[in-house]
């Protein structure tokens, strides 16, 4: 099994749950079960409801360059505090080279 959602329905009045999970949801339900298949079946609100792709590009993609761009300005608010204490560019403030050799 891949994780895909084999019965995905979506519920927005009362009358209309019934008849969907009665008619359809609960003999497929039934199905599966004497199939020996397992299942976790889960509700949450239509409003908050986004694909499982959409939330792997959330994650993957979005969340990602929003964490970059807080590292880099974190990063470039640090140069700036340096650079106006007058430790900037320039001063060797016990810096390296590649293989930990003092700059010279």
């Amino acid at each position: 099994m891949t994780g895909d959602i084999l019965n995905r329905v979506e519920l927005r009045t009362a009358e209309q749950a019934r008849a969907v999970l009665a008619q359809l949801t609960l003999p497929w339900v039934g199905e599966q079960l004497k199939a020996g298949r397992e299942l976790v079946a889960e509700f949450r609100l239509l409003d908050d409801d986004i694909t499982e792709r959409q939330r792997a590009y959330l994650h993957a993609v979005v969340l990602t360059e929003i964490a970059i761009d807080v590292v880099v300005a974190h990063f470039n608010a640090g140069l700036a505090i340096v650079d106006e204490v007058g430790h900037g560019a320039g001063g060797d403030h016990g810096q390296t080279q590649c293989g930990g050799q003092r700059k010279q």
